[in-house]
């Protein structure tokens, strides 16, 4: 989660909280399922859960993709989409807000690391779709100046007509293309139960909202530029350098 919205889990009660969080995560995962599913453009839209016990990262569900340094088991996105041409895609699903402070939004290191690896050595394009919960849930948002505040109010607008959020998002071959000007992709060094942890933050600015099943759909009609994905490059705030290897990102975490 980020900062603006992660809890305390040193207790019971804000445990009970993470499990309500991960519930509400399922539900809108369904929801995408759904919208995808009213474009016309898949014969089959489901959620990736293999069956075999080797095909898991602890909870994750991974596949095997082949690398230049061999075969590797990364985390797979949360659906696999079979269209109609008999070509697939994937789709990410992140419940997971906007930051206040940062106009961006992201996930945990590994599983940024194998979405861009199952673009880049599948060429299966992976579509990621976030969502911001109403203004109304924001915990910590009236404490914020009103500068902040009020930027980050254009921003959750542009991605809620009508004040009502929307899924939002792009193909990761177009977040994950490395800015030199803005620095992103990021990696910032946080912390969840006390652990050390790496979030890769994208920039909302290479998001578009998908309000209408219209423009979803001519969207993914496009999904063949999405299949050749850039070299890896990630800004890492805490070292102020560029991580150009996937493992490198990925040690110490």
């Amino acid at each position: 989660m980020t900062l603006s919205k992660r809890a305390d889990y040193s207790t019971a009660i804000t445990q009970k909280n993470k499990i309500t969080t991960i519930e509400k995560a399922k539900q809108k995962v369904n929801i995408a399922c759904d919208l995808l599913q009213k474009t016309g453009m898949f014969r089959d839209v489901s959620f990736y859960r293999p069956d075999s016990k080797k095909l898991y990262i602890g909870n994750a569900p991974a596949i095997y993709v082949d690398t230049p340094k061999g075969r590797k088991l990364v985390i797979a996105p949360d659906l696999r989409c079979s269209l109609l041409d008999e070509t697939y895609m994937w789709v990410e699903v992140k419940d997971k807000p906007q930051r206040f402070f940062y106009p961006d939004t992201g996930c945990d290191a590994h599983q940024y690391v194998g979405f861009w690896s199952v673009n880049k050595y599948k060429r299966e394009p992976v579509l990621m779709l976030f969502t911001d919960p109403p203004l109304e849930e924001m915990i910590g948002l009236k404490g914020l100046s009103q500068d902040v505040r009020e930027s980050f109010i254009r921003r959750w607008k542009r991605f809620a007509p009508d004040d009502m959020p929307v899924f939002y998002g792009n193909w990761i071959k177009i977040l994950a293309e490395f800015d030199g000007k803005s620095k992103y992709p990021k990696c910032f060094h946080e912390r969840s139960r006390d652990k050390p942890m790496k979030i890769i933050y994208m920039d909302i600015e290479k998001m578009m909202p998908f309000s209408k099943i219209e423009s979803l759909r001519a969207f993914i009609e496009n999904r063949t530029k999405a299949r050749d994905i850039g070299e890896f490059a990630v800004f890492d705030v805490s070292s102020k350098s560029i991580i150009r290897d996937p493992e490198d990102l990925l040690q110490d975490c």
